[in-house]
């Protein structure tokens, strides 16, 4: 019988971190590798929760610190961007 798959199981390994420098410190995540099933159960939410929900699945406590002090506009969608490309995925618009 195969094991019960968590919510969490589409998250890699520990030692598979990416580290951002931005304009309020740097910023240590997972990369985004939403499983099939992570993008199915949010793909109703608006485009600004979806985002919202990547971020918050796939950094930690101190990683949001930091994020949350980013420049709604620029600052964070330079950070997004490079954390999509170090990811190797297109979120779209």
């Amino acid at each position: 019988m195969a094991a019960t798959k968590k919510p969490s199981d589409h998250k890699p390994a520990a030692g598979d971190v990416l580290t951002f420098d931005t304009a309020r410190g740097e910023v240590k995540v997972y990369p985004l590798r939403p499983s099939t099933g992570f993008l199915r159960r949010n793909r109703k939410l608006s485009q600004q929760d979806q985002m919202w929900t990547l971020i918050e699945e796939f950094a930690g406590e101190e990683a949001l610190q930091t994020i949350d002090q980013l420049d709604p506009g620029e600052e964070l969608g330079e950070f997004m961007k490079a954390w999509e490309e170090a990811s190797g995925i297109e979120l779209g618009e």
